[in-house]
């Protein structure tokens, strides 16, 4: 959530990967390398890592164990509907709230989007179809499908 890392770059990522002010990823879904930036709050987060000796991985689970474990904790706590993916939107949409939409070069670098091209469609025909639309909440609403109750169980805020 504060550094829109998808699920297998967080999960499988490295002491070695991580810098005082970035994240490096070798290893991404776009198969190009990339730079996360850390915002104050990520960098204080990861500054509670312990490192174990002689392995460089931050987080001992794969990828599998993680998917069983999020979701088992999820399940008992009554948020099954908050996946990984939907923190990382949630990620990019505060991103793009505290930035601004201007920035598409900027934002789709740091998001690791490989066409800014596409974002900027995406952004602009969101603002040109719906102007009135104020929150996030109104935002993910009328995306993607024509039936708003659709839209709710495929997309989840944690802003209400």
């Amino acid at each position: 959530l504060l550094t829109a890392l998808r699920r297998t770059e967080a999960v499988l990522l490295k002491f070695s990967q991580i810098n005082d002010n970035f994240i490096y990823l070798n290893q991404t879904k776009s198969n190009r390398p990339r730079i996360v930036f850390l915002t104050p709050e990520a960098k204080e987060l990861i500054k509670t890592f312990e490192k174990r000796e002689g392995d460089d991985r931050v987080f001992t689970y794969d990828v599998i164990g993680f998917d069983g474990s999020y979701k088992k904790l999820l399940s008992r706590i009554g948020l099954q509907k908050i996946t990984s993916h939907a923190l990382r939107k949630e990620a990019i949409s505060n991103f793009i709230e505290r930035i601004g939409a201007n920035n598409s070069i900027l934002i789709a670098e740091f998001l690791g989007i490989s066409s800014v091209r596409k974002l900027e469609d995406t952004i602009n025909n969101e603002i040109t179809l719906n102007p009135s639309l104020n929150t996030q909440g109104d935002v993910l609403k009328s995306i993607g499908h024509k039936n708003s109750n659709i839209t709710a169980n495929h997309y989840f805020s944690l802003k209400k």
